[in-house]
């Protein structure tokens, strides 16, 4: 009685199919995968974070290394023109 009821259900919320030829209701056809197909939908549903969180770290990895490097520039183009003109040296 049990099983006529909840295949009732399955087949009223349309959870699985009708054999077109035999008129039988095929109850394994609500959920064709197992555990692992849903590990894999994890997977794939993970996936454009992450990449969007890599291209974020590498544009800011960017960023942050010109930075570092214009400064540097920047203070030794400074102290060449300092000495130049003669003045002392900037302090750090």
């Amino acid at each position: 009685m049990i099983l006529g009821i909840r295949a009732e259900l399955i087949q009223d919320h349309g959870l699985c199919r009708e054999n077109g030829v035999t008129g039988e209701i095929d109850r394994n056809s609500a959920y064709d995968g197992g555990v692992d197909d849903m590990w894999m939908a994890v997977g794939w549903a993970i996936l454009p974070t992450l990449a969007v969180s890599a291209v974020f770290v590498v544009v800011l990895r960017g960023i942050l290394r010109f930075d570092r490097t214009e400064r540097k520039v920047h203070a030794r183009i400074e102290a060449e023109e300092r000495a130049a003109r003669g003045l002392p040296p900037k302090a750090s």
